[in-house]
């Protein structure tokens, strides 16, 4: 009785409940442990900054929350992470319907070497089988609208989306990630190959995001994270550091070692 109870009280989220919630977390790819004992709470329409250096476990927590690891034969895990209060490493969890929840925006850009359209039209399609014409060309117009992109590709919309700026493509991307309507959005390092403008309509984006999404962004820029973040969380060598509002952790850090690496005496 008490762990039916139990169970029941994880399965009824509230609003005031963490969108993902990570408790105890060790993480190995054979036998090097590249997570250990992570605790971390993201919350519904705010933007979380993973910060830290190289080789630190930023990305791999963050491919952890749509199972992007899986693809990795010596990945294993300990621990849990909830998404909406349901555990997302259970045997039976839809891992296909997972990732239309989690979206993600990769380092570099990465659109079909195919069309505008069908960048934006193939997942549509996937997600939506039986989606009208006219359905489709509404959607993939909003999603280029969300992006700022439209107004700059619309009569290119059947070209290669290879013929793009860099900037371009990686908003493309953006828009692409919108298409399966996700509940949160990861970024790793969207950004950084970037030039500034493109950065700065890229930062626009997520700022505007937030009030739809919840945002979870990898990124080694220190100004970027402290212009958009509201939570910010310090890894080093595997584990969290410190985690807290971007406020506290870039004005007040508490821990040394969180101070030498915002302050660039790392």
């Amino acid at each position: 009785m008490v762990m039916q109870l139990e169970v029941r009280k994880r399965l009824e989220c509230v609003e005031t409940d963490p969108v993902i919630e990570v408790s105890n977390l060790d993480v190995f790819y054979g036998e090097k442990q590249a997570l250990k004992d992570v605790n971390i709470k993201i919350f519904k329409n705010q933007i979380t900054a993973f910060i830290g250096p190289s080789g630190c476990g930023k990305t791999t927590l963050l491919r952890c929350f749509n199972r992007m690891n899986d693809m990795i034969k010596t990945f294993r895990m300990e621990g849990e992470i909830l998404l909406d209060c349901e555990d997302i490493y259970t045997s039976d969890h839809d891992v296909i319907a997972l990732r239309k929840k989690v979206g993600m925006v990769f380092q570099q850009p990465n659109p079909l070497p195919t069309s505008i359209y069908n960048n934006l039209s193939l997942p549509i399609k996937e997600h939506f089988p039986k989606i009208t014409k006219e359905d489709l060309m509404n959607v993939i117009n909003k999603k280029l609208s969300a992006a700022h992109l439209l107004s700059e590709i619309e009569n290119r919309i059947h070209e290669s989306a290879l013929k793009l700026s860099g900037g371009q493509q990686q908003r493309l991307c953006i828009a692409r990630a919108l298409t399966i309507e996700p509940e949160v959005i990861l970024f790793d390092e969207p950004c950084s190959a970037l030039d500034p403008i493109s950065t700065m309509k890229i930062e626009e984006l997520l700022m505007r995001f937030k009030e739809k999404y919840t945002i979870i962004i990898v990124t080694h820029n220190m100004q970027q994270a402290t212009r958009i973040a509201d939570k910010v969380a310090f890894f080093f060598q595997g584990e969290i550091i410190e985690q807290g509002t971007a406020d506290d952790l870039f004005v007040n850090p508490q821990q040394e070692l969180t101070q030498r690496y915002v302050t660039g005496r790392f």
